[in-house]
């Protein structure tokens, strides 16, 4: 099953791909434990980068009690990072110079 929030950008090969679960995920507790950060690295099927991806919920919420990676899948816009993809953008030449320019600088 592909993860909704899991496709995206990737920061490393610029490609818009899957970015599939990798490894377990994180919850730092914050405010005495009422809110949770998750935390769940993400691998890009393109060019196995990683990327991470973070969310709150409260603690005391239903959905905290299902897995950190499905909780995950039904949080509408997590924080990814690194937010960009590595590179620069060279807007005043052909698509295929700029691709390969943007790829060199990176």
């Amino acid at each position: 099953m592909m993860l909704a929030v899991a496709t995206r950008d990737c920061w490393h090969c610029g490609v818009m791909t899957h970015m599939a679960p990798y490894g377990g995920a994180y919850i730092v507790p914050l405010d005495g434990g009422t809110i949770q950060q998750v935390w769940c690295p993400f691998r890009c099927d393109n060019c196995n980068g990683l990327s991470i991806a973070m969310g709150r919920r409260l603690s005391s919420q239903p959905a905290a009690r299902i897995g950190p990676t499905a909780w995950l899948d039904q949080v509408a816009e997590p924080k990814w990072l690194p937010v960009h993809a590595s590179g620069k953008d060279f807007p005043d030449v052909p698509e295929h110079i700029s691709q390969a320019a943007s790829e060199a600088y990176a």
